[in-house]
């Protein structure tokens, strides 16, 4: 039980109600017992409730088989015997981890039924009571109560801790608590009964998709079962009163039969007087003829009854034939209800790993789409930067023509006053100190345009290093978009097997749904053709059989003229149309009306 919800507000009400139901149950009492297997999940809420009343428990934990547990719960609930293993697991280790620290007993279910006096002397030592009965009076009354005769289902000990087939979690914890039973409580197991606990939490969730899942399945099957079973009892209604209507039959037939004996003896009687009595003759005769005549009206209506009786059994074998074929029907549902569940379940897993695979690759898109976003960013800064190296070098190339320009003039002015240096000294001093100067601007500017070059140089780089990087994306990208594309079609494949299990789930629903609607119609027609008066048998073969089809027809349930009219050879083969329909018109899909269908 949640820790949590035992300390919230809607845990307050519960336990208010609880305090109640004790108060109610017990009221003052100094001593009594609280038994229900549910405590063993509840033990937490319970324990709240005695010590909010000043109430000290003393616990006994009786410890049963987990097989014959399993056994018990696939009889009375069907449950597999994997999940009433899970379920004694669950108790026990709950029962055993909220109790611990308290005065408590462990016992085995064997032990109290077999040797209970010990165990009751045991629970007086451990826990320091005193029965308010003793136990010798209480002997024959406990003695009747546990009686082993009640108990249904044996298995050994051995047969739980040798068997390989049963968890070894249930196997450890079994054992574990046998010897507490035996030698009494010992602490050093608690880590791993707390370990096989938490594992066991852990799993959990994987237990219950897998238990949902059987439920339902379960659910199924108990539904064909259910429809199986209520064939099985129409069928014998109708076996039933077919036996009935043998024995009217039969009891007809020795009625006729001992009427035509008295008739025969009455003749025979009438015929003596004849010879006797010459002069009622003519009366004797009139007598013959009609005695002759009921006769033959009881041989007839004897005929009548025995076809009828043929026409019961052969329907009778035609039922028979029909709930073996449903039988079969029902157990091929079972084995592809089966199928299904497990090529759905494929399926699901195989849709969440491709979900989480597309969920992968999607991210993996937009990180790549925001790098390739960073990387067109900076070959735009490139290309900027790019830009401005061109244009300065542009700039610096222009400035170095100018200063060689000026150079050049200088260096011609000075030639032509070469041949006047000695008139003009000051000026010739003047004009080299400016060649010099202007030496010294294009040796800078020379190194400017040097640095200009290499910083183009290094933008050229950059610029091819982000080429590379980007045309590195896009193959990248390419690759992705290509695994995209793939899982998209396989995902595509999945629901294409999942629309194809769909369809077939529908077909076979529709199927059932057929056959449903046959075995109704079949239920509705023997119910009209059984419930007949006792009169019945004496009514001519073509009287019956034109009110039985005026039955029919007005109930709307068979129209043996438009039977006819829309299947020609049914009329030449001179069979008639109601037990045509119903052996072979209705296995093979055959109309009965002019819609084509019933």
């Amino acid at each position: 039980m949640c820790s949590s919800w035992r300390e919230s507000v809607a845990s307050l009400g519960y336990k208010a109600r609880a305090v109640d139901v004790l108060r109610a149950e017990y009221g003052d009492s100094a001593l009594f017992v609280l038994k229900d297997p549910r405590n063993c999940r509840l033990a937490p809420f319970w324990l709240d409730v005695l010590e909010s009343e000043q109430v000290t428990p003393h616990i006994v934990i009786t410890l049963r088989n987990p097989l014959e547990v399993a056994e018990s719960l696939h009889l009375r609930d069907s449950f597999y015997p994997e999940l009433g293993q899970l379920l004694w697991l669950r108790h026990v280790l709950d029962a055993e981890y909220a109790s611990r620290g308290r005065s408590r007993l462990f016992s085995t279910y064997s032990e109290l039924l077999d040797d209970w006096s010990r165990l009751i002397s045991r629970m007086e030592i451990d826990f320091g009571l005193s029965w308010p009965i003793d136990k010798t009076d209480a002997s024959v009354e406990i003695g009747r109560f546990l009686d082993p005769i009640e108990r249904h289902h044996v298995r050994s000990t051995q047969a739980v801790l040798a068997n390989p087939e049963v968890s070894e979690w249930l196997r450890l914890t079994y054992a574990i608590m046998l010897e507490w039973a035996v030698r009494g409580e010992n602490p050093e197991d608690y880590q791993r009964l707390d370990d096989i606990r938490s594992q066991f939490d852990g799993a959990a969730p994987a237990f219950a998709r897998l238990i949902q899942a059987g439920g339902e399945d379960l659910q199924r099957v108990h539904g064909l079962e259910g429809n199986l079973a209520d064939k099985e009892l129409q069928l014998q209604g109708l076996t039933h009163e077919l036996q009935a209507l043998r024995s009217h039959h039969e009891a007809a037939i020795e009625q006729s039969a001992l009427r035509i004996h008295d008739l025969e003896g009455s003749l025979s009687l009438k015929t003596q007087e004849n010879d006797q009595q010459a002069a009622r003759g003519a009366e004797l005769e009139a007598d013959f003829v009609r005695v002759s005549t009921e006769v033959a009206d009881l041989r007839h209506a004897i005929a009548t009854a025995e076809s009828t009786l043929r026409q019961r059994q052969e329907e009778l074998e035609q039922l028979w034939a029909e709930l073996a074929a449903d039988r079969v029907a029902a157990a091929d549902l079972k084995v592809e209800l089966a199928e299904v569940s497990g090529r759905l379940s494929l399926t699901s897993e195989k849709l969440v790993d491709a979900n989480g695979w597309v969920f992968q690759l999607a991210g993996e898109r937009r990180a790549l789409e925001q790098w390739q976003a960073l990387a067109n960013q900076k070959l735009l800064e490139a290309d900027r930067k790019l830009a401005a190296a061109d244009i300065s070098i542009a700039l610096a190339r222009d400035e170095a023509a100018a200063v060689r320009h000026a150079a050049e003039v200088i260096r011609s002015q000075a030639i032509i006053t070469l041949n006047e240096a000695e008139a003009v000294k000051e000026q010739s001093a003047s004009a080299l100190a400016d060649g010099q100067a202007a030496r010294a601007e294009v040796l800078r500017l020379e190194g400017k345009l040097s640095v200009a070059l290499s910083e183009h140089a290094r933008a050229q780089q950059a610029l091819a290093e982000g080429q590379s990087a980007l045309h590195a994306a896009e193959e990248r990208a390419a690759g992705l978009e290509e695994k995209f594309t793939s899982s998209t079609e396989n995902l595509q494949e999945r629901f294409a097997e999942l629309a194809i299990v769909a369809r077939f789930l529908r077909e076979r629903e529709e199927d059932v749904a057929v056959a449903a609607s046959k075995s109704e119609w079949l239920r509705r027609v023997s119910a009209l053709l059984m419930n007949r008066p006792r009169w019945w048998a004496f009514v001519p073969h073509k009287l019956q059989q034109r009110w039985t089809y005026g039955r029919l027809m007005r109930r709307g349930l068979f129209d043996a003229q438009a039977y006819v009219a829309l299947n020609p050879d049914v009329g030449y083969s001179g069979v008639d149309p109601l037990k045509h329909y119903m052996m072979h018109g209705m296995a093979e899909g055959r109309p009965v009306n002019e819609s084509g269908i019933r």
